[in-house]
This record gives C-alpha cells, sequence and structure tokens, in this order.
C-alpha cells in the first residue's frame, strides 16, 4: 500500500446520525488493503472498525485513516457535525 484516499464528496452529518466514510487504497492490487480508524475528539464523533462515523454533537473531528500493514501510511478526514434540529 502506498496511499490512502477518502473518496466522500460530502464530510458532513447531523448528531445522532452516521456517516459511512470509503477509502481508496492505492495501489489497486495492494495485498493488504486494512486499515484502521480513530477519531481526534470522540466527543464530536466517534467511529467504527469499519468506518462507520456516529455524530455525537455539533463541531468538527479529524479521522484518521491508517494502513495496518504500514502505520506511516495516513490520510485524515475532516467531518462536520451538526445539531440535530
Amino acid at each position: 500500500m502506498t496511499a490512502i484516499t477518502v473518496t466522500n464528496t460530502n464530510l458532513s452529518v447531523v448528531a445522532g446520525k452516521t456517516l459511512q466514510l470509503s477509502v481508496n487504497v492505492q495501489p489497486n492490487d495492494a495485498f493488504d488493503k486494512s486499515v484502521t480508524y480513530a477519531s481526534k475528539n470522540v466527543a464530536v464523533a466517534t467511529v467504527s472498525d469499519t468506518g462507520l462515523v456516529t455524530g455525537v454533537k455539533a463541531g468538527t473531528v479529524q479521522i484518521v485513516v491508517t494502513s495496518k500493514s504500514n502505520t506511516n501510511i495516513t490520510t485524515t478526514a475532516t467531518v462536520t457535525v451538526t445539531a440535530s434540529a
């Protein structure tokens, strides 16, 4: 694996709702395409092992996606959480 890209065009979610992150791993024929996800602020949003982001409260949060086979390969997606109506 040489690169990870988050491919979502809309990175916003309402508090209490979820957003599934989609990632693209390069090269396409990489042997191990597995990644981990981590929220830099779980008070704003959490993220599951599969990249499902759950909004907790209004704000912005960085979700870090890291290669399992090479932890030096990472990308960060900034997700906006809006207040529920």
